[in-house]
């Protein structure tokens, strides 16, 4: 069972998983990366416009939509320009974060132990995931899911282990003590 994570005098950040959770991790981190990562069917019109996409609009997944909000809710040409100038940019940022959980995961044992930029990358990358499950499970609206109620009440075990695993990562870079090590589920 995991220990949440706590920071060492060293200035590390450690945390304690077992198996099962270090192949989840890395699973999640995995998918998300692949889910996110920068859009292969973006055309842009000429060598010299590496990043700029020709055209760019809200996604019609709701997940992505999540994870990449128009910038201008009012100005759709604006929220369209901002997204061709900064999406392909913003994808590679959350598939590198991905990429911290997914490497750092594998390369430890049972405990996982973190320099601080690598803390802030999981700290980010748990709440895309957190973003990405949470809209699976429409926990921000009143629509249920499209899903079998014992998958539901799965990715809703993840989601709660997920919530107090970015809760024990940010209060330890906030410097806080955390008391209790036992996750919510």
């Amino acid at each position: 069972m995991a220990l949440g994570f706590h920071k060492t005098d060293a200035g590390r950040y450690i945390a304690s998983f077992d198996a099962q959770e270090r192949v989840l991790l890395r699973q999640l981190a995995q998918d998300l990366q692949e889910f996110v990562g920068p859009d292969q069917t973006a055309v842009q019109p000429d060598p010299f416009s590496i990043g700029i996409l020709e055209s760019a609009t809200i996604s019609d997944d709701p997940a992505l939509a999540r994870l990449f909000p128009d910038a201008y809710d009012l100005d759709n040409e604006a929220a369209e320009d901002f997204r061709r100038f900064t999406e392909t940019e913003l994808r590679e940022a959350k598939a590198a974060h991905l990429a911290v959980i997914a490497d750092t995961v594998e390369a430890s044992g049972d405990k996982t132990v973190l320099t601080e930029p690598q803390a802030r990358s999981w700290m980010i990358a748990l709440n895309d995931l957190r973003l990405v499950i949470g809209t699976r499970l429409h926990l921000d609206d009143d629509e249920e899911p499209e899903m079998e109620p014992e998958y539901v009440e799965q990715l809703t075990a993840i989601y709660q282990w997920l919530t107090w695993l970015q809760e024990s990562i940010v209060g330890s870079l906030m410097g806080e003590i955390v008391e209790d090590d036992e996750p919510l589920v």
